[in-house]
């Protein structure tokens, strides 16, 4: 008689900034394990939207300040929570920088200033962030005329498509992008940087293998995979 394999199913629900690199990472994962995981990407507000409403996945993937709000909701196992990564806030155009990318304040401003239109994604996180650096900044006002709010994905087709001159948007998510090159990268001291945590769901159906699937995803050894998407790690505060 045969023994059949038991392959156990995990969910992940993570954000659209690190669905390339996930890609890869549970890729490798998956090869020599009996466990197969099924993702899903979406934005960071409403990842933590959707989990408060009660939607069952194993793992989640948000802002640490989300988390906390669902560790406090009892909607996750706290001890489970870890960091994944880090990522800049870019601004990204067709075509190759002739310098490579900058990440300075001075440079930044001046590309901010010169640019005829800037496109970014409206009332996402990355959106958020990029106003408020341009109120840090003093250049909200300056630059009113030329923002292009558009809804999540369109600001770097916009871009690639020349409609817009720069767009905005996470590093890992413009360097998934076709036709669109990243120029250059928010200072940290801005606040633009967006980190992610991930932690297992106390709706999980097999809570060891998805601490194994966190423990995978944070560890050294895929620290490569994350710094060519752009992003790097950070610790939890």
């Amino acid at each position: 008689m045969t023994q059949k394999c038991l392959v156990a199913q995990l969910s992940v629900l993570a954000p659209i900034a690190v669905q390339r690199v996930f890609g890869a990472l549970l890729q490798e994962f998956t090869l020599d394990r009996a466990v197969r995981v099924r993702t899903d990407f979406d934005m960071n507000r409403d990842i933590a939207r959707r989990l408060t409403a009660g939607e069952a996945v194993d793992i989640a993937m948000t802002l640490p300040d989300y988390v906390a709000d669902l560790i406090a909701a009892g909607l996750v196992h706290a001890d489970t929570h870890a960091p994944f990564g880090r990522v800049p806030l870019a601004l990204a155009r067709s075509g190759m920088p002739p310098a490579g990318m900058v990440n300075d304040e001075t440079s930044v401003v001046a590309m901010l200033e010169t640019a005829q239109s800037i496109a970014y994604a409206d009332g996402s996180i990355s959106g958020d962030l990029f106003l408020g650096a341009l109120e840090l900044l003093g250049l909200r006002d300056k630059l009113a005329d030329r923002l292009r709010p558009m809804p999540t994905g369109e600001p770097l087709l916009s871009a690639a498509a020349g409609h817009s001159d720069l767009a905005v948007a996470p590093m890992s998510t413009v360097a998934a992008a076709a036709g669109v090159r990243e120029w250059a990268a928010f200072p940290s001291h801005l606040g633009t940087d967006i980190e992610m945590s991930m932690v297992v769901t106390s709706q999980a159906k097999d809570v060891a293998q998805a601490r194994k699937v966190i423990g995978y995803l944070g560890h050294p050894r895929n620290d490569w995979l994350l710094s060519d998407a752009g992003l790097m790690r950070f610790r939890l505060r």
